[in-house]
C-alpha cells in the first residue's frame, strides 16, 4: 500500500538558489537574515536538469531497468553516465563490467500531438519480456510533462501484466532549477511504490546509509569499517543496492547519509512516517567531520562509548601523517569546487591540513549548507563564493583573478590556466572517513610538489574564452541587485 508522500521543490522547501556571486560574509549575512534571493542570469553557458540527477541515483540499482519517457535527446546523459557506471563496477572488482540497462520511448512530434501513453505501455511490456527485471523505473521528462501523459495511470494498468515493480519517477526538468531535486524524486518513488505503509520489526544494530552514485568503493569500505567497529550493520542504499536492500530500509534503527544534499528529504520522511531517527551532522569528509558524523550515528543506536574509543584510536593512528601533510601544505591558497555538502566540508579538511581558502564554488546554496558556510567563515573569514549550475566561464574568470596555488575539486580543465589541479572529490578516489582524509591529503601534497603539468599545459593549450572575458567582472551576467 502506498504511503502517498508528496515532495516540494527545493526552491520552496529549502530556499535553494543557483545564481550568486560575492563573498562569504555577505552570503552568510543574507542567509541569516532570510533575505537571500536567487539572482537572475542574462546569459547561461550550460545547465544540468534534475532528470540527470535522477538517472545518476538509479542507474546502479541491481536488477533494474530505467525507462526514460522522453525524446531521444534526453537520453544523452544516460549514455554518458553509463561509462561512469562501468567504471564504478571496475572499482568494485568486477572483471567483466556490464552496461546499464536503460530504454527510451523516443517521443517525437507525433507523440507531442497525440500523446505518448501507448509508447510507454509497449516499452514497459517489452522491458519485462526482454530483461525480466525486479524494478522498472519510469523517468518522466519535460516533453511527457508538457503534453500531459498520465504516466501513473499507464503504470497502474500495465503493472497487472508484469512481474516487476514499476515506479514512476517524476523528474521533469522544468519543475525546478535545482538539479539536486532529482534525488528527492527518486526517493519519493521508493517511498510511494516500494516501502510498505507499516514499518517492519526493527533491527537495533541496523543503520541505513544513503549513498549517492559518486561513492567510491573504498569510501564504502571505510565507512563500513568504522560502523562495524562499534557494532553497527550498514545498509547502503540505493547505490549498487538491490530490491531486498531497499525493502530493508524500514527495518533500520536509524538512518544516516554520505551527503545531506543527497539524502535529507528521504531521511526526514522516514522519521515522520516510520519513526526512524536520522543524523543531521555533516558528511564524514575530514577528521572533525568524521568525528561528528560517527558520534551522531552512534548516539542514535546507543553506542556513543564505543564511538569515542574508536575516534581516540583513529586519531592516534593518523596524527603523525596528518602532521607531516600539514607541514607540506601549510599556507597554500586553495579554490574548492563541488557539490554544496562536499565542497563546504572539504573546506574544513583543508583547514585541518593548513590550507587557506580563497574561493568556493557550489552547484547551489540552501539551508542545508548555510551552517557549513558559517563554520568556514569562523575559520577563514572572508573568501569568494560562486553559486552556479554549470557555468564554467565564471569559474575560469575567478580562477584567473585569484590565482590560487591549488584547485580542489572536479575540473581538470583548470590545469589549462596553469593552476595546480587535484581532482579528489570524485568517484575515482576515496575521500571519506579517516582513510579518506589521508588519501586527499597525500593527493594534495603530491600536487603542490609537482606543478609542472599545469605550467606546461597552459603554454600549449588555449581556453575557449578570450582575454576580453577575463577583463570583465566574473559575475557580469548576474543581476546581483536582485540579491538584496
Amino acid at each position: 500500500m502506498s504511503v502517498n508522500v508528496l515532495v516540494e521543490n527545493r526552491e520552496e522547501r529549502l530556499n535553494s538558489i543557483i545564481a550568486y556571486g560575492g563573498v562569504s560574509t555577505e552570503i552568510l549575512g543574507k542567509f541569516k537574515e532570510k533575505c537571500l534571493k536567487n539572482a537572475d542570469r542574462s546569459f547561461t553557458q550550460a545547465f544540468q536538469c534534475q532528470q540527470m540527477t535522477s538517472i545518476l541515483t538509479l542507474i546502479t540499482v541491481k536488477d533494474a531497468v530505467m525507462l526514460i519517457h522522453a525524446p531521444v535527446g534526453c537520453t544523452g546523459c544516460a549514455s554518458f553516465m553509463n561509462s561512469a557506471f562501468r567504471r564504478g563496477q571496475i572499482l568494485r572488482g568486477v572483471k567483466n563490467p556490464i552496461n546499464a540497462k536503460w530504454v527510451a520511448t523516443d517521443l517525437d512530434e507525433s507523440d507531442v500531438i497525440h500523446g505518448g501513453e501507448e509508447k510507454l505501455r509497449e516499452a514497459i511490456l517489452e522491458i519485462e519480456k526482454r530483461h525480466k527485471p525486479k524494478i522498472i523505473f519510469v523517468l518522466t521528462s519535460c516533453a511527457s510533462g508538457i503534453i500531459g501523459d498520465d504516466v501513473e495511470g499507464v503504470i497502474a494498468n500495465v503493472s497487472k501484466e508484469v512481474d516487476a515493480k514499476v515506479l514512476p519517477v517524476n523528474c521533469e526538468g522544468f519543475k525546478t532549477k535545482i538539479t539536486a531535486t532529482g534525488y528527492d524524486a527518486c526517493y519519493n518513488a521508493i517511498l510511494n511504490h516500494i516501502l510498505d505503509e507499516e514499518p517492519k520489526p526493527k533491527d537495533p544494530n541496523l543503520v541505513n546509509v544513503l549513498s549517492p552514485f559518486s561513492i567510491n568503493k573504498k569510501d564504502h569500505i571505510e565507512l563500513e569499517r568504522l560502523l562495524s567497529a562499534i557494532g553497527i550493520k550498514a545498509n547502503f542504499v540505493p547505490a549498487y543496492a538491490g530490491l531486498e536492500d531497499i525493502e530493508r530500509i524500514t527495518s533500520a534503527a536509524a538512518t544516516t547519509t554520505v551527503c545531506h544534499v543527497h539524502g535529507e528529504y528521504f531521511m526526514d520522511v522516514l522519521e515522520k512516517k516510520y519513526g526512524i531517527p536520522y543524523t543531521r551532522e555533516v558528511m564524514p569528509l575530514g577528521i572533525e567531520s568524521t568525528d561528528k558524523w560517527l558520534l551522531e550515528v552512534a548516539g542514535l543506536v546507543g553506542k556513543t562509548k564505543e564511538a569515542k574509543e574508536l575516534i581516540k584510536k583513529e586519531h592516534e593512528r593518523i596524527k603523525p601523517e596528518i602532521d607531516y601533510l600539514k607541514s607540506q601544505l601549510k599556507g597554500k591558497r586553495a579554490f574548492i569546487s563541488g557539490g554544496p555538502a562536499r565542497a563546504t566540508t572539504a573546506g574544513t579538511l583543508a583547514q585541518e591540513l593548513g590550507i587557506e581558502l580563497v574561493g568556493l564554488h557550489l552547484y547551489h546554496f540552501d539551508e542545508l549548507v548555510g551552517e557549513e558556510i558559517k563554520r568556514l567563515v569562523e575559520s577563514y573569514g572572508s573568501f569568494n563564493v560562486s553559486v552556479a549550475n554549470m557555468q564554467p566561464f565564471e569559474q575560469a574568470n575567478l580562477i584567473q583573478r585569484l590565482k590560487p596555488d591549488l584547485f580542489i575539486g572536479v575540473g581538470t580543465w583548470i590545469a589549462k590556466q596553469g593552476i595546480t589541479s587535484a581532482s579528489v572529490l570524485d568517484q575515482l578516489r576515496n575521500s571519506l572517513g579517516y582513510e579518506g582524509a589521508l588519501v586527499v591529503g597525500r593527493k594534495l601534497a603530491d600536487a603542490v610538489k609537482n606543478p609542472s603539468f599545469g605550467e606546461k599545459l597552459a603554454k600549449w593549450r588555449k581556453l575557449p574564452y578570450k582575454q576580453e572575458w577575463f577583463d570583465e567582472n566574473p559575475f557580469k551576467y548576474l543581476k546581483l541587485e536582485e540579491v538584496v
